[in-house]
């Protein structure tokens, strides 16, 4: 089966849990005899600086895996691209480019990752050359989307033009389903690389400091800034936080938060993947607080790493945990109820221990052979 994916995101190139998902699900299919073909498209080169990153169309290969990049700033057809975001100009930029190489290509499937609006393209396309379309919502793609006047259309033709719409939650599946009520769905949770199960446990029993952190690019809909005041908002004994990854552009500048904090606080930046799962060892409390999410990837590392996980009961979350059972949720971004939350674990380390030790339990459903299953099922149901 020759399957043509498309994705903003990828990792390699990218940071986040589009990127890892992406990178996951494609090698993976690939693994399984697929033909893939990657388009990575308005992307955002985040592993080169501004001297040196790359401006116009290029390939790569990924582990045999062929890679198309078509950076932020590429013209395809070599028209000067307006300096305000006009998105009628990158999507007309987009057809033609996925129209020429899916007549070169000649895909059996395609997969739009993050749908809108890198999908409508895509939708198009598969009308025009007569291929299946699978539309696969990752969280902020339809929880923002659905409420913006201009995209919120071509979500809805993209929706009804696709063979079926794989959701990382229920109450993705819902959203979907208030859009197009017609709309086939399935929903396939992300998977856990089985190594983070290796991770030493932490005996917080002899600790005399605690570390709660986070880990990811933090960006508004993490509700991190959100935390990060409700964790100030006192002087805690024992208690320093630990955030890994950096802040998103459109939020508060990480200097800022390190110096006008009365705790003590880390943030690492940007780092490689060996060094997240490092980092990731010294965490006693993960927390991640978000209004609008799908399966986060960094949740599913924290579970099977057997972390006590603090958290809204969105997306994923309620799919796959229970209040004091396997986390801890905040039922909303209230900083009385977050400063509740802390206080109440670091009151009770036995509870602390019973919630990783059920999270990693929890976990054990969500190893990449069931991810890889489902999409293999998926693609069967409609060749």
């Amino acid at each position: 089966m020759k399957i043509l994916i498309v994705s903003p995101l990828y990792e390699i190139y990218h940071w986040g849990g589009l990127a890892h998902s992406c990178r996951r699900i494609a090698l993976a299919l690939k693994s399984q005899g697929h033909d893939v073909i990657m388009v990575n498209i308005d992307a955002e080169n985040q592993y080169w600086d501004e001297k040196n990153k790359p401006t116009g169309f290029f390939k790569t290969e990924d582990e045999g895996l062929e890679l198309y990049h078509v950076p932020q700033n590429y013209s395809y057809t070599g028209v000067e691209l307006p300096k305000q975001d006009d998105l009628a100009v990158k999507l007309n930029q987009w057809y033609l480019f996925l129209k020429d190489l899916a007549k070169e290509v000649k895909p059996d499937i395609a997969i739009s990752f993050f749908i809108a609006p890198y999908g409508y393209p895509l939708a198009l396309i598969s009308q025009e050359f007569g291929f299946s379309l699978i539309s696969a919502i990752r969280g902020n793609d339809i929880g923002r989307f659905m409420h913006d006047p201009i995209v919120m259309p071509l979500l809805k033709h993209i929706l009804e033009n696709s063979k079926i719409t794989v959701c990382l939650a229920k109450d993705l599946e819902t959203q979907v389903k208030l859009l197009y009520p017609k709309a086939k769905t399935k929903v396939l949770y992300n998977s856990v690389d089985p190594k983070v199960y290796e991770r030493q446990w932490n005996d917080i029993a002899t600790k005399k400091e605690l570390v709660i952190g986070s880990v990811g690019i933090f960006k508004p809909k993490k509700g991190m800034e959100f935390f990060f005041k409700a964790f100030n908002s006192k002087k805690w004994k024992n208690l320093s936080l630990l955030l890994v990854g950096d802040f998103h552009k459109s939020t508060t500048k990480k200097e800022d938060l390190i110096k006008s904090s009365i705790n003590k606080i880390r943030i690492t930046g940007v780092v490689t993947r060996p060094e997240v799962m490092k980092y990731l060892d010294q965490i006693d409390i993960f927390v991640t607080l978000t209004n609008s999410d799908g399966c986060p990837n960094a949740i599913l590392e924290a579970m099977a790493a057997g972390k006590c996980i603090i958290t809204t009961p969105v997306a994923a979350m309620p799919d796959l945990l229970k209040h004091k059972h396997s986390a801890y949720f905040v039922d909303k971004l209230d900083q009385d109820l977050i400063v509740r939350a802390i206080e109440e674990l670091l009151l009770n380390r036995e509870l602390i221990k019973k919630i990783g030790k059920n999270a990693r339990l929890a976990a054990r459903k969500l190893l990449p052979p069931y991810e890889i299953d489902g999409w293999n099922k998926i693609i069967k149901t409609i060749k």
